[in-house]
């Protein structure tokens, strides 16, 4: 069935995901040091400014690259464990694979193992705000602001802050929010798939 796929594809954005939030939090590093050390205004040469760009360039796309890559994975792997589980039930696999993302990881646990993920915990929370990260850059949306008084702009200034702070600290770390998806997901999976296929692609899960 188009849509639960191999193994080897989860593999692939996994280690994709991990390239893309190493090399950002390397880059974000080099170009926090970069700024440290920027020389004055009138010291600042073509140099410096294509250094700056590349840097900045790189930064950006990553940081789309990262949550990406991390969402790709996840539900590659989720729509592998519910193709190999419910293989005899294809009417049922057709609507799975028309749920989202975040539907998909506490229903299929439920339906195989009669358990679900806790919705309270910081991995699901993650998850969450992994999935939201994506959707900001591959699904965009139009948003109207009411900035009529000096603290409407404030408070929309502020709010659009704490969003862009959540989004990159989503970005930078959405290797470790993958990973830790999946160790409460094979903590429920009592199918063993979970842990078989991190085991086959190198990813050690403490339960």
């Amino acid at each position: 069935m188009s849509g639960f796929i191999s193994i080897q594809e989860f593999q692939l954005y996994f280690s994709m995901c991990v390239t893309a939030c190493v090399t950002l939090r390397k880059t974000e590093n080099e170009h926090d040091e970069f700024c440290k050390t920027y020389p004055a205004e009138h010291e600042i040469n073509l140099q410096h400014q294509h250094q700056m760009l590349r840097q900045v360039d790189g930064i950006l796309s990553l940081r789309v690259a990262a949550p990406v890559y991390a969402t790709m994975a996840l539900e590659q792997l989720i729509n592998t464990v519910a193709s190999e589980a419910l293989r005899s039930l294809p009417n049922t696999l057709k609507h799975l694979e028309k749920s989202s993302l975040a539907s998909k990881f506490y229903v299929i646990p439920a339906l195989l193992c009669g358990r679900e993920l806790d919705s309270a915990s910081h991995a699901a929370k993650s998850l969450e705000d992994l999935i939201s990260t994506r959707n900001y850059f591959t699904h965009p949306k139009g948003q109207s602001w009411n900035m009529s008084t000096a603290q409407d702009i404030t408070a929309v200034g502020q709010k659009f802050e704490a969003k862009h702070a959540l989004r990159c600290e989503n970005d930078r770390n959405a290797d470790r929010i993958a990973r830790a998806v999946l160790i409460d997901l094979a903590a429920v999976d009592s199918t063993g798939t979970v842990s078989r296929v991190a085991s086959e692609m190198g990813i050690r899960l403490k339960t």
